[in-house]
């Protein structure tokens, strides 16, 4: 994604997870729904914790595992509060689409090792 022709890109890391679970109910992760259909004040703050987490997320991932991250900048949270609703939207939907694709693969990563011990 590109704000301000800065380059973000967003990836659901187990540093992110841990991050996101903190806001939720109990820590429990799979209430996060609880939270993005509340109000809005919640929203705000797990999205931009979220856009925050994920982009050092995915440099991270890129400097330890590729060795370079190329263009790409960590989208704080501060950041994300400060941008005005309409890119706020897109920020938002770049963000929860980056976390649902994440929890997709790893779910069908579970289910494919435990396929593998039958």
């Amino acid at each position: 994604m590109k704000l301000y022709n800065k380059n973000y890109e967003f990836l659901l890391t187990v540093g992110a997870v841990s991050k996101v679970s903190e806001l939720c109910p109990q820590g429990d992760l799979s209430k996060i729904t609880e939270i993005l259909d509340g109000p809005y004040a919640n929203v705000l703050e797990v999205i931009a914790q979220l856009a925050e987490a994920m982009t050092a997320g995915y440099i991270q991932n890129a400097d330890l595992f590729y060795g370079t991250h190329k263009d790409y900048e960590v989208l704080t949270s501060e950041m994300v509060k400060a941008l005005p609703a309409p890119l706020f939207k897109g920020v938002k939907e770049a963000v929860v689409k980056a976390f649902a694709d994440g929890v997709a693969s790893n779910i069908d990563a579970e289910q494919s090792e435990n396929t593998k011990k039958k």
